[in-house]
């Protein structure tokens, strides 16, 4: 069943913008009469909320659980720092990888956990943590009634954004989004219902602070409202159907709890340590690694690979034309052959990416390899390498906790490739004695 309204607006036809903005009626009492037909002026004996009343309980994520590691977690330490450090050997000598880091995904896999609680995240790309990334594992309920009962008073404020129309005259408003002047080429009902809530219903929601110390997972008990005639009205949970915005996993943990990590607000990052573009060759079945920057493990000196060349095996001393088998490729590119995994339990599927070589002299104790991220991941899943490619680093990092103390660590990070490498590769070809090749 479908009903009809209309809406009164007075709207002046003058050009003088002068005149329009007096917004001046010719007959305001016709104005006054519809409105009392149309029963605009019977009033609720209803007040506007001056005051809430917050009942939460608190529980603090006190470890981090990476691979078989677990160690506490510090709330005004950044997450990512306690999560992405890289451990050192004596003096600093030898990196090793952190328990986290999946080496097989390119990602971070780990746990925060809490009395009763347990938060896990499976593929942090090392770029801007947050509490969505953060998949519920285990909640019991009954952990918040051994933490103490916290109330405090906060004081509602009408919801506003840019574009939304203000309460008053003679109030500036922002110009930038004029949401009833959009042009929609056919009429619908978010087009229509978008103006009315702006102008009519806006006024009827708040917005309520309600703080939260990092790295705990809150749990409301109870809201009171106290509106302007001293009246309190306990305010019921809404519905795990009917709402789950905000919430981690509500179809099995309802919607009652909520989880803030300790994140940094921001983190600032250096110059690349490493950095590896892995790229597909379709027409090959390979994923290829190319080792764009690298540091030296002996002078820490970090440098680029782009001016390496590949080594000239195919020279001969006999003119003329040759036949050549395949290319010789720069140090910079390793591939990743297909490989069956059915006895590698480290690795799940039957297929997987196994690390290969392009230089027959390359040995275990003289890898081909010079970066740190190609060197942990012996295996790759196939899904980790998408068709455009993805870019890996390993970066120096910044940032400071809750408490003002600055961290500084080596980590990772996971992005989309913007221009995947044409690795060159070939096979079956004539070499010309001038340096051309003839396919």
């Amino acid at each position: 069943m479908s009903s009809k309204s209309q809406r009164l607006a007075s709207s002046s036809t003058s050009p003088d913008i002068a005149e329009a903005l007096q917004a001046r009626l010719c007959d305001p009492l016709w104005f006054l009469a519809r409105q009392w037909q149309m029963g605009e002026f019977e009033g609720e004996s209803g007040g506007m909320p001056v005051a809430v009343l917050i009942g939460e309980r608190h529980i603090p994520l006190t470890q981090i659980r990476a691979g078989n590691i677990t160690r506490d977690n510090d709330p005004d330490a950044p997450l990512e720092a306690l999560v992405e450090a890289e451990s050192t050997g004596p003096a600093g000598m030898g990196v090793h990888l952190p328990q986290s880091w999946d080496s097989a995904r390119l990602g971070y896999r780990f746990e925060v956990l809490g009395p009763g609680m347990r938060y896990s995240v499976t593929d942090y790309d090392g770029r801007a943590l947050d509490w969505f990334d953060f998949a519920p594992q285990e909640i019991d309920k009954q952990a918040f009634s051994k933490t103490p009962d916290t109330l405090f008073e906060a004081i509602p404020g009408t919801l506003g954004f840019p574009g939304a129309p203000e309460p008053r005259w003679w109030t500036i408003e922002d110009g930038t989004a004029y949401f009833d002047s959009a042009v929609d080429p056919e009429p619908n009902v978010l087009s229509m219902m978008l103006p009315e809530f702006f102008y009519s219903d806006i006024r009827n929601w708040f917005l309520v602070p309600a703080p939260m110390r990092a790295g705990h997972v809150r749990r409301m008990e109870r809201v009171e409202v106290v509106d302007s005639f001293g009246v309190i009205t306990e305010l019921d949970p809404v519905p795990a159907e009917q709402t789950n915005l905000f919430t981690l996993g509500a179809d099995a943990f309802g919607n009652d709890t909520m989880l803030i990590p300790n994140v940094a607000a921001q983190v600032v990052d250096c110059d690349a340590l490493e950095e590896v573009t892995w790229s597909r060759d379709e027409a090959g079945n390979l994923v290829w690694a190319h080792e764009r920057t690298v540091t030296d493990r002996i002078s820490g000196q970090t440098y680029e690979t782009g001016t390496e060349t590949a080594p000239d095996t195919l020279s001969t001393n006999e003119a003329g034309d040759y036949y050549t088998l395949k290319n010789d490729l720069p140090r910079a590119y390793i591939p990743y052959v297909p490989r069956q995994t059915a006895k590698i339990p480290a690795v799940s599927g039957d297929i997987a990416l196994r690390r290969g070589r392009t230089q027959a002299d390359a040995t275990g104790e003289a890898p081909q390899h010079r970066s740190e991220v190609v060197a942990e991941s012996t295996w790759l899943h196939h899904e980790t390498v998408p068709p455009d490619g993805v870019k890996t680093r390993r970066v120096h990092r910044f940032a400071r906790g809750s408490d003002g103390r600055a961290h500084v660590w080596i980590g990772r990070d996971r992005n989309a490739a913007l221009r995947p490498d044409r690795v060159g590769l070939r096979f079956d070809f004539i070499r010309k004695e001038e340096g051309t090749e003839d396919g």
